[in-house]
C-alpha cells in the first residue's frame, strides 16, 4: 500500500532503505516476491527512470534477487 501512494505523490520510485543495503523499492519487491508491487513500479517507471540493473551494496540487481528467489513471474516481467 506504501508503495501505491507515493506513487500517486509522484515519487520517483528509488527510495533507499538502509536495512536493505541501499537497495531500491524494485529490489525489496523482487526479494519478496511481490509481483503486484513489480508491475506497479515497472508500469509506473519507465526502464528510462527506473534503473532495473542498479545493484545494491553486495552487487545485486533486482534480477539476481528475484532469480535466487526462484520468482520465475518476476523474471519474466524484468
Amino acid at each position: 500500500e506504501g508503495v501505491k501512494q507515493r506513487i500517486k505523490a509522484g515519487d520517483d520510485g528509488k527510495w533507499k532503505n538502509v536495512e536493505w543495503d541501499n537497495c531500491v523499492a524494485l529490489h525489496k519487491a523482487c526479494w519478496d516476491g511481490s509481483i503486484e508491487i513489480v508491475q506497479l513500479l515497472l508500469f509506473n517507471f519507465p526502464k528510462r527512470r527506473l534503473n532495473v540493473n542498479c545493484k545494491n551494496d553486495h552487487g545485486r540487481s533486482a534480477f539476481d534477487l528475484c532469480c535466487s528467489k526462484g520468482h520465475i513471474e518476476i523474471v519474466k516481467l524484468l
